[in-house]
């Protein structure tokens, strides 16, 4: 049995070498040695070797020797290497394969190995030259020093990495590792400059004083005010700036002072005053922290203070406010009203009258009340400051300037019942009109009809055909108007070889026409409803055209389809029908159009309307359409 050799690196072994040329971007070389088998009769080995560990693609019968240079390896792959020994027999035996060795065939180089920097940063980038496949690494030397990108990669590359600024005065220098080279960097120390700080009475600035900066750097200051205080502004190289509470000096590059100016904190107290008097001081009042400030509520003639409201919260009705050490902003405000007087309003049995009883009515205002009778009673009087106004449902007291009562009397009554009836539609008005009617009331009643509806009459306690009538109310009364819908008629009449269809019903058609002397007509009459709709086909018979089609006595452009929308009145349609032989010794006659839509716009027999004149002529235009004006609007699809 042949033993299989042991094949190991020589770095890892005396008894074994590898070599890799340097050769970078072209192919290399490597160099593999192994012990010599102890059996007698072993005739030579062989070298398998690929990119796989235990896969190889190809291998070498390098004879009975120990070592072997295998050469043109393309570089950027790791390689895998194993060996076997085989026999003198025929055929030879051969070993498994030997423990595998592998070398990786990648060479590295950076494009540069240092850079330099001053105390305030900056940027740079170095690239990273290797085989394709071959992985690298970027790893920082420093908290400084920061690789922004490219921290690892594959094949060729960028590593791009920032410095930060150095606000120490020493020189400092950070060794990097890009793709496993060193990268040195050096960065020289900070320029300083001084700020000097300082603040005025009524606060502090820190730090303050001398405050030494690195060039480059930033440095931020903080003004506190004291209690009462505020920044009132700050300077900046002299030059006054906004009132902040901090402020930052940012890439200092040269020196700066800085002063913080406080001044006293005062705050706003805001006195308003409504219609009927007034507030001294009015209007916004600057307060020092701390302070005092005292305000007087004057009401004018005739009214009185209602309240004072200090921040929200009511005072009372006081003539005077202070506020004491004032440290925030406020609101005053003073309410005032109107002097006022009493109605007192009653009302006996059989009613109510709304509102009741004592009402405060302002002097000068107006207050009105309403008089309700029970369901079976009426409003027999009502008095005013004990003075009859009449059987009145309401009653206003204006520009009051005194006391007054007013009270409401009722009595037993009537009541009146009104219906419609009917396919119309319409509404009676009552006058007087009221819930209930005092005996021997005298009521007029009035019928108005709904649009496209007519009035047929009263009947129940009050009868007639006339759209008023009169009633006299001694006991309860009932009564009903009849409203009946309008309707209207449209003919059709088809004159020659052709139909007129109505949808949904049938057609008005000639049989044709045997005699060619007399000319057959066909009428159909159709009764429809106030506001509905109709629509006409029109169909000529073959070799026949539409010669001409008169609506209600005017004609109009030769259509196949005519509706009748919104219908208000009666219409007549008459079309004549004619042989296509005429209409080609014709030429001036035009194609037919697609459809129209007359439509009624008015509740009348003759009424104005728009003007009928989009349609369709086909492809001759030479002939301009004819321009009229009927009781019906028409539209063109």
């Amino acid at each position: 049995m042949i033993t299989r050799p042991l094949l190991v690196l020589i770095l890892a072994l005396s008894s074994l070498s590898i070599f890799l040329t340097p050769n970078i971007g072209s192919a290399g070389q490597v160099t593999l040695a192994w012990d010599m088998n102890n059996e007698p009769n072993v005739a030579g080995y062989k070298i398998y070797y690929g990119k796989a560990s235990r896969n190889y693609d190809w291998f070498i019968d390098v004879g009975n020797v120990t070592q072997v240079t295998i050469t043109d390896l393309p570089n950027g792959s790791t390689y895998y290497f194993a060996a076997t020994a085989y026999d003198n027999s025929n055929p030879p035996i051969e070993s498994t394969y030997s423990d595998e060795v592998n070398k990786d065939m990648c060479t590295y180089s950076i494009s540069q190995t240092n850079a330099s920097f001053s105390a305030s940063g900056g940027t740079g980038s170095v690239s990273v030259t290797t085989q394709p496949g071959c992985t690298w690494t970027a790893s920082s030397g420093a908290s400084w020093l920061t690789i922004t990108s490219g921290k690892n990669g594959t094949g060729n590359g960028v590593i791009c990495y920032s410095v930060s600024a150095n606000t120490n005065t020493d020189a400092r220098t950070a060794s990097s590792t890009f793709a496993g080279k060193v990268f040195t960097v050096a960065q020289s120390g900070a320029t300083t400059y001084t700020i000097t700080a300082s603040a005025s009475q009524g606060g502090i600035i820190t730090p303050s004083g001398s405050v030494t900066v690195a060039k480059g750097a930033n440095q931020s200051f903080t003004a506190t005010p004291n209690a009462g205080y505020q920044v009132s502004y700050v300077a900046i190289d002299g030059v006054p700036q906004e009132a902040t509470s901090s402020y930052t000096f940012s890439n200092v590059t040269k020196d700066h002072t800085i002063a913080a100016v406080f001044s006293v904190k005062t705050y706003t107290i805001n006195a308003s005053a409504g219609p009927g008097g007034s507030i001294s001081p009015s209007g916004n009042k600057s307060v020092n922290h701390g302070a005092n400030q005292s305000y007087v509520i004057s009401p004018n003639n005739g009214f009185t203070i209602a309240d004072v409201i200090v921040d929200g919260v009511s005072q009372g009705a006081t003539g005077s406010y202070i506020f004491s050490n004032v440290t925030s902003n406020h609101t005053i405000s003073a309410v005032f009203k109107v002097n006022s007087f009493t109605i007192t309003a009653s009302a006996g049995p059989g009613g109510t009258i709304s509102p009741s009883e004592s009402i405060s009515v302002p002097n000068g205002g107006s207050q009105t009340f309403t008089i309700s009778p029970d369901a079976s009673h009426a409003i027999s009087d009502v008095l005013v400051d004990g003075s009859s106004v009449g059987a009145v449902s309401s009653y206003t007291f204006r520009n009051v300037t005194g006391d007054h009562t007013i009270y409401a009397l009722f009595v037993p009554g009537y009541t009146l019942s009104i219906t419609t009836s009917g396919t119309g539609s319409g509404h009676v008005v009552a006058n007087p009109l009221a819930t209930v009617y005092a005996p021997g009331t005298k009521i007029t009643l009035k019928a108005i009809a709904g649009e496209g509806s007519n009035f047929g009459g009263f009947s129940g306690d009050c009868e007639s055909n006339r759209s008023k009538c009169t009633l006299i109310m001694n006991q309860h009364a009932e009564i009903n108007a009849a409203f009946e819908q309008k309707n209207f008629k449209l003919i059709a009449t088809a004159i020659g070889n052709g139909s007129i269809s109505v949808e949904g019903l049938a057609s008005i058609k000639n049989k044709k026409i045997k005699n060619k002397t007399k000319i057959k007509r066909s009428k159909q009459a159709i009764t429809v409803s106030y506001g509905s709709q109709l629509v006409y086909h029109i169909n000529p018979e073959p070799e026949h055209y539409i010669k001409k089609i008169i609506v209600n006595g005017k004609p109009i452009e030769a259509v196949d389809t005519l509706t009748f929308a919104n219908i208000k009145r009666n219409h007549r349609v008459r079309v004549r029908f004619e042989s296509q032989a005429k209409f080609i010794q014709n030429p001036f006659k035009k194609a037919i159009a697609k459809q129209a839509v007359l439509q009624d716009i008015q509740d009348r027999d003759i009424s104005e309307a728009q003007q009928f004149d989009s349609y369709d002529t086909g492809e001759d235009t030479s002939i301009p359409p004819p321009s009229y004006t009927d009781q019906y609007a028409s539209l063109q699809q």
